[in-house]
């Protein structure tokens, strides 16, 4: 190495030493705008109460309005945090903010609060390769599996007094609880708020609770709570505006995802949200839109994979507020069901409105909604459910493959239809027989592109791939499926009371006995394009009810 390299090589080695010695650790105190909780008393041995000195480091970014405070790598024990206006909390790779184990220790002002929080702040940002630690498995009895709550009453499902028999499995949870804290992280009508690549692991309750906020960005996030524990929602948003989600990895043990539209300072809309490239997984829904007495609408989801979740995707109007102009584009699904106490049965997506309390007011309504490029394997069907027809109305499945599987549970959970929360126990969790899509009550419905597929020798409960009654204005364009099984009665389509229908460019899968079957139809047009060589009757009863002269062609007949 020459002279001249070798001094220019020293001379940015120092440099960069300099830049270590000032921007990290200790010294990062030093610099400009940065405050290290180590030099406000923070002791990061994972047992001395840190609650006052990490508040001491807050204060002081506040007094010189604004800044980073940095904690360096360390565990660190506290009890709940309050966040202010122009603070970021950044955590550096090795650090974690873990929550005290004495519930004492999470009450302010007699009351519980969430771990990190903010009301009313602006530019509030925590980031960094660190960890916020809830320990919500200490405030559990992961021992007790929660039984029957009241939401439901036994006798109406299929299983009747042994639906939820512990002898069927426990291995899923929920656990009970004993006192446990507030939300991980909170923020109450805040502005410009940013979440962005920390580890956010094993919630006693919610995550991540966004309520009458503006202007949101989460990005980069695990999520990784213990599946067990009944309520620790990923990320639930209650009435906000313009929030953005993206890149993050969820492990929950309810709602992955929530968007709901609850009162409000703001006057109560929840809108403009958008959802994308996540992996999701959730032993109730993957993602959750509704319920609450204002409007949830203008949302996206997309580029999304949802795994070993009891449901997919769910979308729940039990008051006054209608979820409109939704948008669910390049998702993968896969479903099943569990043991348990949890909401859901397996479906990879469900859309109901029906009441969830005794009340004179007017429900709201599912519209506009479009689910495009899903590829969905589950144990249980597709089900809308609209209890007052016409409450759900123009729907749109766009390019659809579903994948009906067996499941080890069909005997001890499967055949019900979950609608919780409903008012009257009857609707809540019943018995009713099940499809590859069913749909009932519901105006304007559209299915392009869908495909229905089934394992072989499924419970007999399952009757139909499609299945529509009590529902107006359905189109069925480039349909292909067959009925489940052989026993009689079973159909690819089952069109019950339905008024304004068209069949077209749709096909009979092999093996289909009977493609459509049809009581009540009114207002038929087109039956035309379709390609019914593989069913052995087209039609049934005679005469059809459609319009079109096409004829209904017949199975080719064997050499």
């Amino acid at each position: 190495m020459t002279e001249g390299i070798r001094c220019r090589f020293l001379s940015i080695t120092i440099f960069g030493m300099i830049c270590l010695g000032l921007f990290g650790g200790r010294r990062a105190a030093g610099a400009p705008g940065f405050i290290n909780v180590l030099d406000h008393g923070a002791v990061a041995d994972g047992t001395t109460l840190n609650t006052a000195a990490l508040q001491k480091a807050i204060a002081a970014c506040v007094e010189q309005k604004g800044g980073t405070i940095l904690v360096p790598a360390g565990v660190y024990r506290t009890g709940p945090i309050q966040l202010q206006s122009h603070v970021t909390l950044q955590l550096e790779a090795g650090a974690i903010i873990r929550a005290s184990e004495a519930i004492e220790d999470h009450r302010v002002g007699g009351r519980a609060r969430p771990l990190l929080w903010a009301r009313e702040a602006v530019n509030v940002t925590i980031c960094g390769r660190g960890t916020v630690d809830g320990r919500g498995t200490s405030f559990m009895h992961l021992d007790q599996v929660r039984t029957n709550p009241g939401d439901f009453d036994p006798k109406f499902t299929r299983q009747g007094d042994q639906f939820l028999s512990p002898q069927f499995g426990t291995a899923d949870g929920p656990v009970t609880f004993r006192p446990r804290p507030n939300r991980l992280l909170a923020f109450y009508s805040c502005r410009d708020v940013q979440i962005r690549d920390v580890t956010l692991m094993d919630a006693p309750i919610w995550t991540i609770h966004l309520a009458d906020c503006e202007r949101v960005d989460v990005t980069g996030l695990k999520i990784l709570n213990n599946p067990l524990i009944p309520n620790n929602d990923g990320i639930h948003c209650t009435t906000c505006r313009s929030v953005h989600i993206s890149n993050c990895d969820l492990v929950c043990g309810d709602d992955a995802i929530c968007i709901t539209s609850v009162e409000s300072r703001s006057g109560g809309v929840c809108e403009n949200v958008t959802v994308s490239n996540c992996t999701l997984s959730s032993r109730s829904a993957g993602v959750r839109v509704g319920y609450g007495p204002n409007p949830v609408r203008n949302c996206v989801f997309q580029n999304l994979v949802i795994h070993n979740s009891n449901r997919g995707l769910g979308l729940f109007v039990r008051q006054e507020g209608s979820l409109e102009n939704i948008l669910f584009n390049n998702i993968v699904i896969r479903t099943r069901l569990h043991t348990g106490h949890w909401w859901g049965k397996g479906e990879p997506i469900h859309l109901s409105v029906l009441p969830e309390r005794k009340s004179n007011t007017t429900l709201g309504r599912i519209r506009n909604v479009v689910f495009t490029n899903i590829l969905a394997e589950s144990e249980s069907g597709i089900v809308l459910w609209s209890h007052e027809p016409g409450r759900i109305e123009d729907i749109t499945f766009n390019g659809i493959r579903l994948h009906l599987r067996k499941s080890p549970l069909a005997a001890s959970y499967g055949g019900n239809l979950d609608l919780r929360p409903a008012f009257d126990p009857q609707w809540a969790i019943f018995r009713h027989d099940l499809a590859g899509i069913f749909c009932h009550g519901a105006h304007g419905l559209t299915l392009k592109g869908v495909e229905v597929h089934w394992d072989a020798d499924m419970p007999e409960y399952y009757l139909h791939a499609l299945w529509c009654e009590g529902t107006d204005r359905v189109v069925i364009d480039n349909f292909t499926g067959r009925q489940p099984g052989s026993v009689e009665g079973q159909a690819a389509i089952l069109l019950d009371t339905v008024r304004g229908v068209l069949v077209r460019n749709s096909q009979a899968a092999e093996g289909t006995t009977t493609f459509l079957k049809h009581r009540g139809v009114t207002d038929a047009g087109l039956f035309a394009g379709n390609d019914l060589t593989k069913a052995a009757t087209a039609v049934d009863p005679q005469p059809s009810p459609f319009a079109s002269p096409q004829p209904h062609l017949s199975p080719i007949p064997s050499p």
